[in-house]
């Protein structure tokens, strides 16, 4: 039996991307068609331009447009609630709206009878099809959905390939919740190398599985390994918008996408609630909220988000290890800032959160990784500083799947101190990250000291600015 659910798994794994990738094309071919066709009409110019928010991870706004354009354009709906149903499936986890938007979208096919291209319009609807598949609440469901899509096109890939797992999963006796399981787990991973990155198509499903969990019959357990991840994933969505929109837009809004963590938090409360002794999802819970009260009252500073210097820095591939490795949602506070006798630039933290006595190791390496990414914009902000990259001098810290680390250059005019690499230390109190150049001559200590003493007042301006190690 175990080895028919690895297997079944295993193959479900890599018939459901390859279906779900298809669908991101088609969205954007969806966008091509018609402007071509109309690109004149008023509904044509709010689908642009939600599509451009959306590319900006304004999501509020997006959602706006959206429903103006259903609202403005009901001959249209099929078009307009496809293209919304497929935001919410696919960047906003939202998998109970996209399964109301979509069914929205068939019911008013005819509506477009002779405004659009018959062919489109099948496609659109073939589409809808699949994707309410995986957004299915039973195999009864599922199977109305594949032979609808089998009358608008028999030759479909998900027909042939994936219904016959489907069907020998349910004839081995698996709930449908296992299914729903092992296709949400086919658009993420923690394996960097491996990950989708597909969080929102992931989410929609963990999200349908808690919310319908008595029709589901899910078991405790894996009630609670969804709730868990669906905390995750949402918490990540959460998190790229800010950085995307920073990087697209120059700051940040998080009005635009903080509903997403809001919708979510009840479903994540409640299950929190129910096991009190859950530390990983009391954890998640406490994340949330703390990074909606963090981002409340609107617009962030614009000055703290264009100062790279003035927030802690980590990327994707941080984040997949710190996920791997089980340390998600422990925090850390800078609470002092100075240069140590030899010229080291010492930092002192202090947990905001109890760390588990197995994790004391992650969680240091964890923190130095933060640091050392945070470290090179913090040093571009000083006059006469400069840190340059150095991709030959590559180092490994051995967190969950290996995160790479790289060495830089410390220069001051015309004298270089030499690259830095970045340690830690840890006791039952305090936490210590050192940046410390090497290779260079220990006569030019004061030089260093010197130097590292104008990176003091910088870092300064990170002090209770926790660092939250998210996955």
């Amino acid at each position: 039996m175990i080895g028919q659910i690895v297997s079944l798994a295993k193959r479900l794994f890599k018939m459901t991307l390859s279906c779900i990738c298809s669908y991101r094309r088609r969205f954007a071919h969806f966008f091509l068609r018609f402007r071509r066709k109309a690109a004149t009409m008023n509904w044509q110019t709010i689908l642009k331009q939600a599509e451009t928010m959306i590319d900006q991870q304004r999501m509020r706004s997006a959602k706006r447009f959206y429903e103006e354009a259903l609202c403005q354009y009901p001959e249209h709906k099929l078009c307009i609630a496809f293209s919304y149903g497929a935001l919410n499936q696919m960047f906003l986890g939202n998998g109970e709206e996209a399964r109301r938007l979509y069914q929205l979208a068939i019911s008013n096919r005819s509506k477009s009878d002779g405004l659009v291209q018959s062919e489109t319009l099948d496609q659109l609807e073939a589409n809808t099809c699949e994707n309410m598949m995986l957004l299915s609440l039973s195999y009864e469901e599922y199977d109305t959905w594949a032979n609808r899509l089998e009358k608008l096109q028999p030759q479909n890939e998900i027909l042939s390939q994936q219904k016959p797992l489907i069907r020998g999963h349910q004839d081995s006796g698996f709930p449908w919740s296992a299914a729903l399981q092992w296709i949400a787990k086919s658009n993420w991973d923690v394996d960097p190398s491996k990950d989708p990155g597909m969080y929102g198509a992931g989410a929609s499903i963990y999200q349908l599985m808690l919310k319908h969990r008595g029709q589901l019959r899910t078991p405790r357990d894996e009630h609670r390994a969804v709730a868990g991840v669906y905390a995750a994933l949402l918490t990540k969505i959460w998190a790229n918008c800010g950085s995307m929109m920073e990087s697209a837009l120059g700051a940040a809004d998080p009005e635009e996408f903080n509903f997403i963590l809001t919708d979510a938090l009840p479903l994540v409360e409640e299950y929190a609630k129910a096991n009190p002794a859950d530390e990983k999802i009391q954890e998640s819970l406490r994340v949330i909220k703390m990074s909606l009260e963090a981002t409340a009252g609107g617009v962030v500073d614009h000055s703290v988000v264009r100062n790279p210097a003035t927030r802690w820095h980590t990327n994707s591939e941080l984040a997949q290890a710190i996920y791997a490795t089980g340390v998600s949602g422990l925090q850390f506070e800078l609470v002092e800032v100075s240069v140590g006798p030899d010229g080291d630039l010492r930092l002192k933290f202090k947990p905001l959160s109890v760390v588990p006595a197995g994790k004391k190791r992650e969680a240091g390496l964890a923190l130095r990784c933060v640091v050392g990414l945070t470290f090179p914009a913090v040093a571009s902000s000083v006059n006469g500083f400069q840190v340059l990259l150095m991709p030959q001098a590559e180092y490994l810290i051995n967190l969950g799947s290996g995160v790479r680390m790289q060495a830089y250059w410390v220069q001051s005019g015309a004298t270089r101190v030499g690259p830095f690499q970045v340690t830690s230390d840890e006791s039952d109190g305090d936490w210590y990250v050192y940046v410390i150049p090497f290779g260079f001559n220990f006569q030019q200590v004061g030089v260093q000291h010197s130097i590292f003493s104008k990176l003091v007042s910088v870092f300064e301006k990170l002090k209770h600015q926790p660092i939250i190690l998210q996955g």
